[in-house]
């Protein structure tokens, strides 16, 4: 067991089975108990350390019981809670298995989230939610369901992407063609990556629930680094524009003075 097992398990969606021997068990409540976390506190609208409140005693009670808790408080001066609820099922035996459930959490996943997303919202516009919509499934277990958000959300990047540079696409033309065509407007990782939509694609086309589930944070992270990405590209337009307007001015007045 490690620290991002751990955080795998906190982290990860409701109601998805984590097969653990005694050991393992054992070693993520202690880590829980010895790893902060760092997550966005939604009362201090910021980042903080969450640290997990329970004594190392309780441990073996825990292990015995059929659902436990974890609860995190905010390091900040604040109340702001966060927690985790656990069930623990089969009979155990000397070495397990036990088949460990996040059944529940509070505040949720997708709240947890929210914020990382919010900057993003001059680039996505109504696809926010949708972005959002996608968390909250994954949260709950929806794998496919959740990957189809992620996959509106790759396939609405490229087509604003075509649109605000004026590029017409005929009818049928393949993703993968359009990011070859587009790929001096689209953020570096994503022409370099456009295997990525296969991906985003595969595990809807055999209805894969596993599939969806295991890859959704993998592929949510990919996005939002196109995103940013995405900003920074925005940023530095405008930045040039800026600069542009500063030099004609500049060169404007040296002409009328002379």
């Amino acid at each position: 067991m490690t620290e991002d097992r751990v955080k795998e398990i906190l982290r990860g969606p409701l109601y998805k089975e984590h097969e653990l021997n005694h050991d393992e068990l054992r070693n993520f409540l202690f880590l829980s108990k010895h790893y902060p976390l760092d997550l966005y506190c939604n009362e201090c609208n910021k980042m903080s350390i969450f640290q997990c409140e329970f004594r190392n005693d309780e441990i073996w009670k825990m292990i015995k019981e059929e659902y436990f808790i974890l609860q995190y408080k905010c390091s900040r001066n604040c109340l702001t809670k966060l927690t985790y609820y656990f069930k623990v099922i089969e009979e155990p035996l000397t070495d397990g298995p036990y088949i460990l459930i996040k059944s529940g959490q509070y505040p949720s996943l997708a709240d947890l989230e929210n914020h990382n997303i919010n900057k993003y919202s001059k680039i996505l516009k109504d696809d926010l939610a949708i972005f959002k919509k996608g968390i909250g499934l994954n949260s709950h277990g929806i794998g496919a369901g959740a990957f189809i958000y992620l996959r509106i959300i790759f396939e609405h990047l490229i087509f604003a992407t075509a649109n605000e540079n004026k590029i017409e696409f005929s009818p049928g033309t393949k993703i993968k063609d359009m990011i070859d065509k587009l790929k001096d407007f689209l953020p570096k990782f994503m022409y370099e990556n456009k295997f990525i939509y296969s991906l985003l694609s595969s595990g809807l086309h055999d209805i894969n629930e596993e599939y969806c589930i295991n890859n959704f944070n993998l592929l949510k992270e990919v996005i939002l680094l196109i995103l940013d990405q995405k900003l920074k590209l925005i940023e530095e337009k405008q930045r040039e524009n800026n600069l542009n307007k500063e030099l004609n001015k500049i060169s404007s007045d040296l002409k009328n003075k002379s």
